[in-house]
């Protein structure tokens, strides 16, 4: 008999489902097994009572993706879970800028050439121009992340979504990084919550918690004075810029690790999971604090980011940015061709894309042997049974500069482990999608892969394995 205790009392804005845990162990070859019972927990929603104010219950099962793509680990995930986290930020409401006079044959065009199916912008002064844009969009699959100015904003995510007769806005999000205006947050925030839960129109839209600069304090300093913030919002909502490896001690940008990061966050937002709304690397204007690097060291460390995050539990993670405006951050050079994590990122979600209905996907039983120090690794399937493992080393990619011209790669030597196969696997292709679609390696046995030797980079190798 197994008794689970509750550490607090679950509220309306707790998500409901079913969860389940399992015992795993490391045997002294090196083989996980997590083949123990499982116990399963169910939560489910407790019917609102009268004295509930209506604009506050909850209208629906919390959002976006299913409990499929949370992470579990030493199980095996749905390929497309990967892809389909991936977003990206855009300044369409910039007008005047490359946004607004190159959107017919730059920004759009490399958009949907991406692959990316979420993009996150801002309306700006309402231009009907930028509203027929963001309808464009999503008529090729691509949805909103929707920041909220003001309070019309609400309206005009409501006039997108029926102007196109799709939806536009996926998502909507308070005003951007009001880190110095915890007054303004304290009333934004519920406010907001209200008014799309509100509206049946906009109900179903998820809704995340404010952005923050400053990952260290801003979160848990609002927590102090705004305890029940957690309960206005679906999702938390990070900028955790590092400017290095995010798997490192320092990968969560302002002195702390990713994981402490998400857990400062966790005292505004409670459990719910965080999106990460802006991160990425730029390749000039190196300061104090937040280093360029090459465009090799961001198309490595872009894909690691993605895998790390979802790791981590992290849902959605919207790249800083298609092109520029200020900063040098983007993944476009000025006259739209592409900069190496561009390709990179396309790559990424090219090769793992699979849409279709949530499966349940089947077990890899694998090994890796070898210095694991500094080894990660994830394993992902498609719905024609091809296993993806993606493998990497979680080391600086690029220098700690303290000037441009001090901006270099650091090489780190390919680990050599073993792959060792007690599922059945034929043929395995190698690749490197950091750098190339094309498989850099092949194996085949019709009899059976037992073996295969890894050469393991500082970057994403992805072997594909098929059944």
């Amino acid at each position: 008999t197994i008794s689970v205790n509750s550490l607090r009392t679950f509220t309306e804005s707790d998500p409901t489902g079913t969860w389940y845990s399992y015992a795993t162990w490391l045997d002294t070859d090196g083989t996980w097994h997590d083949d123990a019972t499982e116990v399963s927990l169910t939560l489910s929603p407790q019917a609102p009572r009268a004295t509930e104010d209506p604009a506050l219950v909850r209208l629906r099962p919390p959002p976006p993706g299913p409990a499929t793509c949370a992470y579990q680990p030493q199980k095996t995930m749905m390929a497309d879970c990967a892809a389909d986290m991936v977003g990206i930020n855009t300044h369409m409401n910039y007008l005047g800028t490359r946004y607004d006079t190159r959107f017919d044959d730059i920004v759009e065009p490399r958009l949907i050439e991406l692959g990316v199916r979420h993009f996150r912008d801002a309306p700006g002064d309402y231009a009907p121009v930028t509203a027929s844009r963001f309808i464009s969009l999503a008529r090729h699959g691509i949805r909103l992340l929707l920041i909220n100015p003001d309070a019309s904003t609400k309206d005009y995510a409501k006039g997108l979504n029926a102007t196109a007769g799709l939806p536009v806005v996926e998502a909507v999000e308070p005003p951007n990084e009001l880190d110095s205006d915890f007054p303004r947050l304290e009333s934004f925030v519920p406010e907001m919550w209200a008014s799309y839960r509100g509206d049946p129109e906009v109900a179903e839209m998820t809704i995340l918690g404010p952005s923050f600069g400053n990952t260290r304090d801003s979160a848990s300093n609002l927590a102090k004075v705004f305890p029940t913030a957690g309960q206005y919002m679906d999702r938390g909502n990070l900028h955790d810029y590092c400017a290095r490896d995010p798997e490192g001690a320092l990968g969560g940008g302002w002195g702390l690790s990713l994981n402490e990061v998400i857990a400062r966050y966790g005292s505004l937002s409670g459990s719910r999971p965080p999106w990460v709304t802006e991160n990425g690397y730029k390749d000039t204007g190196t300061l104090p604090y937040h280093p360029a690097v090459t465009e090799r060291a961001s198309a490595k460390y872009l894909p690691r980011q993605f895998l790390i995050h979802f790791m981590r539990g992290v849902e959605r993670y919207y790249v800083y940015q298609l092109m520029n405006d200020a900063e040098d951050f983007a993944i476009l050079n000025n006259d739209g061709s592409r900069r190496a994590q561009y390709l990179a990122i396309k790559t990424f979600i090219a090769m793992l894309a699979d849409a279709g209905p949530p499966f349940v996907p089947q077990k890899l039983d694998y090994t890796l042997t070898g210095d694991l120090t500094n080894v990660y690794s994830m394993v992902f399937q498609k719905r024609d049974g091809r296993f993806y493992l993606a493998v990497w080393l979680g080391v600086l990619s690029g220098v700690m500069a303290e000037s441009d011209r001090l901006v270099a790669d650091i090489e780190t030597p390919p680990r050599a482990l073993t792959l060792g196969l007690r599922t059945p696997i034929v043929q395995a292709n190698l690749y490197t999608p950091s750098f190339s679609p094309v498989s850099i390696e092949q194996h085949a046995d019709p009899k059976g892969i037992k073996s295969m030797p890894l050469s393991v980079p500082d970057h994403v190798l992805i072997v594909e394995l098929k059944p």
